[in-house]
C-alpha cells in the first residue's frame, strides 16, 4: 500500500511540473541554512537508495544520479547547486522502500549553511534530523569522501 501511495505521490508531482512548467526548474531550488528543503533531503535519500539497489554499490558522485533527474530534480539541482553536501560514498545500512529501517546516527547530506547555522540534516538511514550546528559538528558524518 506505501508503494502505490508512494507512486500515486511521485506521479502527482511530476505531472504538476509538467502542467506548470514553472517551479520545477533547478533555477527555482531554494536551500539555506535552517530552511533546509525538506524535500529535497528527501529526494536525495531517495535517488541514493535507488542508485544502491541498482548498482549493488554507493553511488561516489552527484554524476552517478544522471540518469534520475526526473526522480529528484529538486534534490538534485540543490546538490549540482552547492546549496547540499553530500558524503559519497557511503552505503545505505538498508534499501527498504521506508526509511528509519536501520537507525544510523551518520549524516549522509546537508545545507551548506548546516555547520555553521545548524537546521535539517539526512542520516544514513534516510531520515530527516533538524541539529544545531554544536549537534552537527559532534555527528558522525557518512561516507569515505
Amino acid at each position: 500500500m506505501f508503494r502505490c501511495v508512494r507512486i500515486a505521490s511521485v506521479l502527482v508531482v511530476a505531472l504538476g511540473c509538467a502542467g506548470s512548467f514553472v517551479g520545477c526548474s533547478s533555477s527555482t531550488v531554494t536551500v539555506t541554512g535552517q530552511d533546509t528543503d525538506v524535500s529535497a533531503l528527501n529526494e536525495i535519500g531517495e535517488n541514493y537508495r535507488m542508485y544502491q539497489i541498482a548498482k549493488k554499490k554507493a553511488p561516489e558522485k552527484v554524476a552517478d544520479f544522471a540518469n534520475m533527474e526526473t526522480i529528484g530534480g529538486n534534490g538534485l539541482a540543490a546538490v549540482k547547486s552547492g546549496q547540499i553536501v553530500v558524503q559519497w560514498g557511503a552505503t545505505l545500512p538498508d534499501t527498504k522502500e521506508e526509511p528509519g529501517g536501520s537507525s544510523s546516527p551518520e549524516v549522509l547530506a546537508y545545507g551548506k549553511d548546516v555547520p555553521s547555522a545548524g537546521g535539517n540534516v539526512l542520516m544514513l538511514d534516510r531520515t530527516i534530523k533538524k541539529m544545531s550546528a554544536e549537534e552537527f559538528k559532534a555527528a558522525p558524518k557518512a561516507g569515505s569522501k
